[in-house]
């Protein structure tokens, strides 16, 4: 299964801030465990879900600048998901572009939750993956939702 968002988060901040994305997304409750090393950007995005309580969804994406200017309004950075090694069974990608507004700091983003719940053999099996799948829907949709 999986669920995709688009959002835009608006931050303050100078335009240098806009090249530490683990900052930026820090004050945002459902990212958890950030950290940016060497131009990647790693975390954790966090929801509750029926039946399966807390559930976290790494990830890690790429940053690099591609506007003009080191601290201007021109600054411009790119945000690229990057494959996970080993792939787990629930995971995020995040992907989008932040730039320098006048008076802020905008960060178009683009995420799109995994969810790998195993096949049910038998018809009991099979329901339950279909429930699971349902609770996992309308969790995540409200948790995607309160982030635009």
């Amino acid at each position: 299964m999986i669920l995709e968002k688009s959002f835009e988060l608006t931050r303050p901040g100078k335009a240098q801030d806009l090249l530490r994305p683990d900052k930026i997304f820090a004050g945002i409750p459902v990212f958890d465990q950030l950290g940016l090393e060497r131009g990647l950007l790693a975390g954790t995005l966090v929801a509750q879900a029926p039946l399966f309580g807390q559930v976290r969804f790494p990830f890690e994406s790429r940053l690099a600048q591609v506007g003009a200017g080191d601290d201007g309004p021109g600054l411009k950075v790119q945000l690229s998901a990057q494959a996970l090694d080993p792939v787990p069974s629930f995971w995020a990608e995040l992907s989008g572009h932040g730039s320098v507004t006048e008076e802020s700091l905008l960060y178009q983003v683009h995420l799109k939750l995994h969810v790998d719940l195993p096949e049910g053999e038998k018809w009991g099996g099979r329901a339950l993956r279909r429930m699971a799948e349902a609770s996992f829907e309308r969790t995540l949709a409200r948790t995607l939702l309160n982030l635009g």
